[in-house]
């Protein structure tokens, strides 16, 4: 039967499987992690990717403005306004290393915000959202011992979910002179192209 042929930007260097993105959906066997690192073994096909690495940083304030938004449109609460955030944390990491979760802890309430729903709490403004979950690096910093975070500084890589073909992986790998069969082969696993008409 035909896949489901998800693709997103730039992976940074590692495609993710369903469930470390979206783990209220179900898994697919042709939508595994892949390694896009090139045979170096070092650099990677979307490495030429204006997002294949970034930096986020918030201060009090403007963190504040975001959650106030997206924290309540999430929890239903279009009246919502914060004080302190007191921790921003990251959980763990999924095996192509995105994040499985961040834990915000405002006003004293814990919100455990899951996979890719995290570009979209923790947005760098109001009107974009966060490049990817493939988050390397979180620091949230204070100004003391127990007191609430002062700045917030996010070091990702990627852009998109990361599910299946990496579009500018894609493009570097037809660059270097792979065929269009051995490109979606290198993203989706286990199929078989054939023609239909």
């Amino acid at each position: 039967e035909p896949i489901i042929a998800y693709y997103s930007s730039t992976c940074g260097g590692r495609t993710a499987a369903i469930p470390e993105v979206w783990p209220w959906r179900n898994g697919r066997p042709y939508l595994k992690s892949r390694s896009d690192l090139m045979p170096d073994g070092k650099t990677a096909y979307c490495g030429t990717s204006n997002r294949f690495r970034w930096n986020v940083s918030w201060t009090a304030d403007s963190l504040k403005h975001v959650l106030q938004q997206t924290l309540g449109q999430r929890t239903n609460n279009s009246n919502m306004r914060i004080n302190e955030i007191t921790d921003v944390r990251i959980t763990g990491t999924t095996p192509s290393g995105r994040a499985e979760a961040v834990e915000l802890t405002v006003d004293n309430v814990l919100h455990r915000i899951p996979a890719d729903s995290i570009r979209w709490v923790l947005r760098p403004d109001r009107n974009r959202s966060l490049n990817s979950s493939l988050i390397f690096e979180l620091h949230a910093l204070a100004s003391g011992e127990g007191e609430p975070v002062s700045r917030l500084e996010v070091h990702g890589g990627g852009w998109g979910h990361g599910i299946g073909m990496c579009q500018v992986g894609a493009i570097n790998r037809a660059k270097a002179g792979q065929n269009y069969r051995e490109i979606l082969t290198a993203y989706y696993s286990d199929v078989e192209i054939s023609r239909y008409y």
